[in-house]
């Protein structure tokens, strides 16, 4: 019977020992987007204000 829980209570650490392997990448992920995308999207932002397009609707607000 001890065999048993043993058993579980190592399955049950090594899916523990994934899911936070899982959740760590992932916020790896996420956080390597965030400091990529952040300055890509302020230069679209500026570049997409320079276009002259834009400056008319500026004028309507």
């Amino acid at each position: 019977m001890s065999s048993l829980l043993n058993g579980l209570g190592d399955a049950a650490g090594t899916v523990m020992n994934v899911t936070s392997d899982v959740a760590l990448t992932g916020f790896l992920v996420l956080l390597g987007l965030l400091v990529v995308g952040a300055p890509l999207y302020m230069l679209y932002a500026v570049l997409s204000s320079l276009r002259p397009g834009s400056q008319r609707s500026a004028a309507r607000k």
